[in-house]
């Protein structure tokens, strides 16, 4: 979406030295100071490599991992740093990393990463003199916290995938890391590179469109690693699809010491551009050109015109009402088993998905790579994007959940936060179910509304609810999503068992009894003359149906050769 189109990168794909370290000797036995002895391809994953402790023990509720590996596992390689990075200031960029990660260079510890949605980036500046060196990466999938704690009780889920243990670091990560989803791997997908700045750059510019769409404001950040005040020179340019210039300008920007800094301007629009959306999902390019002293730096950022808002109880897009028609995407991949970076493999996604005439997707718990914004974007696709806490919680949320979860939305929301195509963000998957624990949910639901403040207040360009399931009046959410009216549980099940679409949204009952008994799409025949009007009766947001098409169905053993990537169909 947006990129700094003059960095010095240098791409680290190939060929790297790896060890597995399933009982965790590396880091107390320093393995970054020794030559790993077996090899594998990056990007790539233990599972693509072809390394791990063996096939997954097969079971009937998911893919089987042919080369199943969760722990500790290294990769190293030599690396050329080269003259013109000498006084540049110089990072490591991983695309996607699960879940944390450790970096030395040479025998110097560089920093650590946690994130699950986001690229890890460490700063080698003061590490990386022009030469040769070493990095060496460990990435840990475990989640492993307190070895030495004992097993707690597991049979309140914190998470569908994981349950509720002390041994765990976090009891979050949704199906970014489920286990039941076959997501858990190791390694690291999509770029990989070093990347060299002038130490006074252009960072970052996110484009606003106004409500009335006749006018952007554009916020800049500029980093600053020299300490040193410097006289600012802003260049940019307004382009279209076709590269064809539709205005320019030039501002002053004086650099202060500060390490960071903001400033912001209003820019009016000319006439005749294009508004996205899913019929004209039009993108435009700002291009910027920053001059500090004797240092140019060069930053684009593209930008759907587009707003989104909320008014009489609907979803207004541009102005006009929008008709969400959408599905749910897990995190399932079975060929890769980690989700694809690259452009042409969402292009296929979104495609496939608009040619059954949707327009929507939602994210259960995780949050997509880079390509699939990018995709949506072309495809007039407005996406919602959940956070990876843990779902159905029965317990209150933990600190160190919380903490990580918010970083996590900083995340989110720093680096895709400018697509057109990201429209909502879900705090998480049925975070308010506890049906029984009235304090519990009092508690959570405060926390809830305070990551959707935050969030506000973070990027005003989307949408934001509490939760993806149920609705709740306490809430502060901007939109609902729920299998339930604002009736609640009660009501849901007995509208449920009678087939009353007043109580139920949903298709099939959690739990039990037999969804095949109690599905109304299954039980009721189908008919033009029936609508949701009376069931929605005191929403007083826009409502979307969740997860309303879960479906029994019988395998088709013919589908079995076609799962002939590193997930094999054990279960058929």
């Amino acid at each position: 979406m947006t990129e700094n189109t003059k960095v010095t990168t240098v791409l680290l794909n190939g060929s790297w030295d790896f060890a597995l370290d399933p009982e965790r000797r590396g880091i107390p036995e320093k393995w970054y100071l020794k030559k790993l002895s077996d090899q594998v391809h990056l990007p790539g994953t233990t599972d693509s490599n072809g390394k791990g402790t063996g096939p997954e023990k097969e079971n009937y509720r998911n893919l089987n991992r042919r080369n199943s590996y969760m722990g500790q596992a290294w990769y190293q390689k030599k690396i050329w740093i080269p003259d013109s990075f000498l006084g540049k200031h110089i990072t490591l960029f991983l695309e996607r990393c699960l879940w944390d990660t450790m970096l030395w260079v040479d025998d110097g510890f560089v920093g650590s990463g946690e994130s699950l949605a986001a690229p890890h980036v460490f700063d080698l500046t003061d590490r990386a003199a022009p030469g040769e060196h070493v990095l060496t990466l460990m990435v840990d999938n475990s989640n492993l916290g307190d070895e030495t704690a004992e097993e707690a009780d597991t049979s309140g889920y914190r998470d569908l995938s994981s349950g509720f243990s002390r041994r765990r670091k976090r009891n979050c990560g949704g199906h970014h890391t489920a286990f039941l989803m076959s997501t858990n791997w190791n390694g690291v997908t999509g770029a990989m590179e070093l990347r060299a700045q002038e130490p006074v750059r252009l960072e970052k510019a996110d484009i606003y469109p106004t409500k009335e769409l006749d006018a952007l404001r554009i916020r800049l950040k500029i980093a600053n690693q020299t300490g040193c005040e410097e006289e600012g020179e802003l260049h940019f340019e307004l382009k279209d699809e076709l590269g064809s210039c539709l205005l320019s300008g030039e501002k002053k920007l004086p650099v202060t010491k500060a390490e960071v800094q903001y400033g912001s301007f209003f820019l009016e629009l000319p006439e005749g551009m294009t508004q996205w959306s899913e019929f004209t999902p039009v993108l435009y390019h700002m291009e910027f050109v920053f001059r500090a002293g004797k240092r140019e730096s060069h930053f684009t950022a593209a930008f759907g015109l587009r707003y989104l808002e909320i008014e009489d109880n609907h979803i207004l897009l541009n102005g006009h009402r929008v008709f969400l028609r959408g599905t749910v995407e897990n995190c399932t991949f079975p060929l890769t088993f980690a989700p694809p970076c690259d452009r042409a493999s969402w292009d296929r996604i979104f495609k496939t998905a608009a040619d059954y005439g949707l327009n929507h997707f939602r994210f259960h718990s995780f949050c997509p790579p880079e390509a699939a914004f990018d995709a949506a974007d072309r495809a007039g696709f407005l996406l919602q994007i959940e956070l990876g806490g843990s779902s159905c919680p029965d317990k209150p949320e933990e600190e160190e959940d919380s903490l990580f979860l918010r970083r996590e939305l900083e995340r989110i929301l720093y680096c895709y936060g400018g697509h057109p195509s990201f429209g909502m963000l879900s705090m998480g998957n049925e975070q308010l179910v506890a049906l029984h624990q009235p304090k519990m949910l009092e508690e959570h639901q405060k926390m809830l509304n305070e990551k959707v403040d935050y969030a506000r207040k973070l990027d005003p360009r989307h949408l934001y609810t509490c939760t993806s399931h149920p609705c709740t009046r306490e809430s502060n959410s901007d939109y609902f999503v729920s299998a339930w009216t604002m009736k609640g549980w009660d009501a849901a099940r007995a509208g449920k068992m009678t087939g009353n679409r007043d109580f139920y949204l949903n298709a099939i009952m959690w739990g039990g009894p037999d969804p095949l008994d109690t599905c109304i799409y299954c039980t009721q025949p189908p008919t033009l003359a029936y609508d949701y009007d009376q069931g929605l009766t005191g929403a007083d947001r826009p409502f979307i149906c969740h997860e309303a098409g879960q479906w029994e169905v019988f395998p088709d053993v013919r589908e079995i050769p076609r799962f002939c990537g590193v997930l094999e169909a054990g279960n058929l």
